[in-house]
């Protein structure tokens, strides 16, 4: 059977478990393309008026997918992690199986993979898929083990400071070709928007990110399910590599151990780390790595001079550390965001945070306005609010990012305390 999963929401957590999973259960994956401005039109036409532009990208990308598949696999996240309370994440991506079902043209054959690890843990939600397709409990359980890998290995992709879409990219490419997991497979590519992507040969880029991320290169095992079905830290496996320290060590980017100032490009080598500001970008993984969506934010900031410090590359113990700081926030997704939001606050390598997030998410205009009052205020450091809809320009989120960076240059320069 070709099981079609669309590129959206939650596909930029779990399309490589998902995808190694299905395939290890003997089924065809087909992943929709990048979004392009098609997509986005038919999600709109398709879906009503007052949801978020994501869920309206989401429904874009499975009308793409009708007559192309013979099913579709949608994640229905309810409760992802254990703690001393309930935890959820967004309504909307709880319900995103029904809005699959029920706004495209032709309803498709659909397939749960349902994540509630107050009831149950992560392969039990694989074995009731595998039984749906009539797979058999030891070939879906070698199935899972596999995906597991596979996950683990993503996530070691985006703690080297690869922007979800890129880290895909990237494990595809190591993936059909059979090479260890690095960052070679990173290129100038189509985004869909018609805007080139910036990769290892499009200046900065994704490469120009990883100094950043200086760190111990011992890749393995950072994400793993517990028995109970929550994602956590192994203790067993190697220590998880702070994205801070000045050493680091990555397969073809330098070939050895060593230090690497973050200048751009070649020329940049041998200019000293504060010479450029850098901003700590929080945002769910769908915003950003959906170009189309965030206007290429993430590029007009390189641009314009800045490091740029994606959220997904912190790793979940430098997370975890500041969730004790924060306030009481059930939302897991959300509460991630205010955790990376207090990373960067607190973090002196960090001249300004941008927040990146969709008009009419409910949970995130909490988390937003904790993020700017409670978290990065009381640092004084200044904080940029991208909010995003369908009619969002690139020209207004370029001038934003160039402005900011600006700001971030002159404060720097004179030394200017207090937020901006």
């Amino acid at each position: 059977m070709r099981i079609g999963v669309p590129r959206a929401l939650m596909s930029y957590r779990y399309y490589p478990f998902l995808k190694t999973f299905l395939e290890g259960c003997g089924h065809e994956v087909l992943s929709s393309p990048p979004t392009d401005l098609g997509i986005l039109q038919e999600g709109v036409e398709g879906c009503v008026d007052d949801v978020c532009v994501a869920v309206k990208v989401f429904i874009g990308h499975v009308r793409f997918l009708e007559g192309k598949a013979e099913a579709l696999l949608v994640p229905r996240p309810v409760s992802v992690e254990k703690r001393g309370y309930d935890t959820f994440t967004c309504p909307k991506l709880i319900a995103a199986p029904d809005m699959a079902r029920f706004f495209p043209r032709r309803p498709p054959l659909l397939l749960e993979w349902v994540l509630d690890v107050r009831r149950a843990p992560w392969w039990w939600g694989c074995l009731r898929l595998a039984a749906r397709l009539r797979v058999s409990p030891v070939r879906a359980w070698r199935a899972y083990l596999a995906a597991r890998r596979e996950h683990s290995a993503f996530g070691s992709l985006l703690l080297q400071g690869l922007l979800p879409d890129e880290a895909l990219s990237v494990w595809e490419n190591m993936v059909i070709n059979r090479l260890p997991m690095g960052i070679e497979g990173i290129g100038s590519e189509s985004s869909g928007d018609g805007q080139e992507r910036h990769g290892r040969s499009g200046g900065a880029g994704a490469t120009e990110r990883l100094p950043a991320f200086a760190a111990e290169a011992d890749w393995k095992g950072l994400w793993v399910a517990s028995p109970e079905g929550t994602e956590k830290y192994s203790e067993e496996e190697p220590r998880i590599p702070s994205p801070w320290g000045k050493r680091f060590r990555v397969e073809g980017l330098c070939g050895q151990a060593g230090t690497w100032s973050p200048g751009r490009g070649e020329a940049g080598r041998g200019k000293v780390r504060r010479e450029r500001v850098t901003v700590g970008v929080v945002g769910h993984p769908y915003l950003l790595a959906d170009r189309l969506v965030n206007k290429n934010l993430i590029r007009w900031l390189e641009e314009a001079g800045a490091l740029v410090v994606p959220c997904t590359a912190l790793s979940p113990r430098e997370l975890e550390e500041e969730v004790a700081h924060l306030p009481l926030m059930s939302w897991s997704y959300e509460r991630e965001l205010l955790a990376a939001t207090s990373c960067f606050a607190r973090r002196k390598e960090v001249d300004g945070v941008a927040y990146i997030t969709s008009f009419g998410c409910g949970p995130d205009s909490m988390a937003m306005e904790v993020a700017r009052r409670e978290v990065v205020a009381p640092s004084g450091k200044p904080f940029l609010e991208v909010v995003l809809d369908e009619h969002s320009a690139d020209s207004g989120v370029r001038t934003r990012a160039e402005a900011f960076v600006d700001m971030l240059n002159r404060r720097k320069g004179a030394g200017a305390g207090g937020t901006t």
